[in-house]
């Protein structure tokens, strides 16, 4: 009796992180920690109605910019170091079957956020994601205190993901067909540009999902984990619901 056979996948799937990954904006959990440690527990109350942190971003307003600041210098490594610890038994299951599977079957698998690094980094080594395929912001760093962000020059705006893809596809480091994976505008920008040929929305952790125009060819919403899941596997496996994107 023969074995039975395993199916090789060929191509990229791309991975955004915050609300893709993981439940929760990162940034705001590491906060959490050094904040309630330091007890400045206003400070946190303000961050957490924030919608410029709550996004990754920096607020124009000095007020916002202000506690941005004062907050990340609260962070010291070991704050980091208790948030790794605090989240892998939380990771689900599910998306670490599909990172295994996928990597199992020979499709590359990157993960690219605009969280940082120094976190970010070592979760995906937890999923067994190298960290050559992995790009985020980073900080700046005083002995054990950060001082500021660290902005990635690949990432920059709406269109930073864009940008890094489009030259990675020039180095013909990403196989084709390419999936995108995430739940923000900047995931979606990468689709919308053509640097990927299929876009898979993450809805199943927030709250208000992107909005989506009617028939879009290969821009598809999983709300559930399982159908993420799916999705992924098939369009590697080019069933693509839509003719003539790889074409």
């Amino acid at each position: 009796m023969e074995a039975p056979t395993t199916i090789k996948l060929s191509g990229t799937v791309i991975f955004d992180f915050d609300l893709t990954l993981i439940p929760h904006e990162s940034l705001l959990e590491v906060l959490r920690i050094a904040l309630c440690e330091s007890q400045n527990l206003p400070l946190l109350e303000r961050l957490q109605t924030s919608h410029a942190l709550r996004s990754n971003k920096l607020s124009h307003s000095y007020t916002s910019f202000s506690d941005h600041i004062k907050a990340l210098a609260s962070i010291r490594m070991q704050h980091i170091a208790d948030y790794f610890l605090d989240i892998i038994p939380t990771l689900d299951p599910k998306l670490l079957w599909l990172i295994s599977e996928l990597q199992a079957k020979g499709a590359k698998v990157c993960l690219i956020s605009k969280s940082y690094w120094e976190w970010v980094a070592p979760i995906a080594q937890y999923w067994g994601i190298s960290s050559d395929h992995v790009w985020a912001n980073r900080f700046y760093w005083y002995q054990n205190r950060i001082v500021g962000p660290r902005p990635s020059p690949l990432l920059l705006g709406e269109q930073g993901k864009t940008k890094l893809v489009r030259r990675l596809k020039r180095a013909e480091a990403l196989p084709r067909p390419i999936v995108m994976v995430g739940d923000g505008q900047a995931d979606l920008n990468v689709f919308l540009s053509g640097q990927a040929d299929a876009f898979i929305q993450a809805c199943y952790f927030r709250e208000t999902p992107l909005a989506k125009p009617a028939r879009p060819a290969n821009w598809y919403q999983a709300r559930t984990i399982s159908q993420a899941s799916g999705l992924t596997l098939d369009l590697l496996q080019g069933q693509f619901r839509m003719e003539g994107i790889l074409g």
